[in-house]
C-alpha cells in the first residue's frame, strides 16, 4: 500500500496536481491574490495613542479619552517623588484629579460596566468658588502632565480602557449607563 496511490483512490498524487488547475480554473479562491502596493497603510488592529483610541470607541470616544488621560495623571502623581516641582501639592493634584475625573464620566458619558449611571461627581455639592478652584488646579495639573510628556499614559492602559468601553457596548450595559446623556432608551 503506497501513500501516493491509495489515499486518493488508486490515482497518484502527481496526476492530481497535474489536473486541479484545470478544474479550478476561474474560481476566485484559486486565483493569486494582489498584495496591496506601497501606498497601502495598514489600519492598526489595536488602539497604541490616545488617537487611535479616539477611532475605536465611537460615540464614547471623547469619554475614553478623558479616562485614559486622567487615569495616567493619577498615575503619574501617585508616583512621583517627594521633591518634583508641581504647581500645587501632589496630594491636592490626587483628590481633583479624581473629583474631575468624576465630572467627566458623568458630563461626557463614560460607560459603566454595571449598566447603572454614575452618580452626582461629589464636587457639585461644594460652593461654585471650591469648584472653580479645582478645575483650576486639575487645568495646571494636566498642563504639568503634557509638559512631562504625558508620562504614565501606556499602550497596555489605553488597550484597557479600549476593551472596558467595547465590552460595555457589547453587554448593553453602556446603553443603559448612558441613556441620560445620548437619549437614547435604556434597558
Amino acid at each position: 500500500m503506497s501513500f501516493k496511490t491509495d489515499l486518493y483512490g488508486g490515482a497518484s498524487l502527481r496526476r492530481l496536481r497535474g489536473i486541479a488547475p484545470s478544474r479550478d480554473r476561474g474560481r476566485a479562491m484559486f486565483q493569486p491574490v494582489k498584495q496591496p502596493g506601497p501606498l497601502y497603510v495598514r489600519k492598526p488592529s489595536k488602539p497604541v495613542s490616545l488617537e487611535t483610541l479616539d477611532a475605536s470607541c465611537g460615540r464614547y470616544a471623547a469619554a475614553a479619552k478623558a479616562e485614559a488621560q486622567w487615569s495616567a495623571i493619577a498615575n503619574w502623581l501617585a508616583d512621583l517623588p517627594q521633591d518634583t516641582d508641581l504647581p500645587n501639592p501632589a496630594s491636592l493634584s490626587i483628590s481633583v484629579v479624581e473629583f474631575i475625573r468624576e465630572v467627566d464620566r458623568v458630563r461626557l458619558g463614560f460607560p459603566n460596566a454595571d449598566g447603572i449611571p454614575f452618580t452626582q461627581p461629589a464636587i457639585h455639592g461644594l460652593k461654585p468658588e471650591v469648584q472653580r478652584e479645582a478645575t483650576a488646579i486639575a487645568s495646571e495639573t494636566l498642563a504639568a502632565w503634557k509638559g512631562a510628556g504625558c508620562p504614565c499614559l501606556t499602550v497596555p492602559m489605553i488597550r484597557s480602557i479600549e476593551r472596558y468601553v467595547k465590552n460595555s457596548i457589547r453587554n448593553g450595559t453602556a446603553a443603559s449607563s448612558t441613556a441620560h446623556i445620548h437619549n437614547i432608551k435604556g434597558k
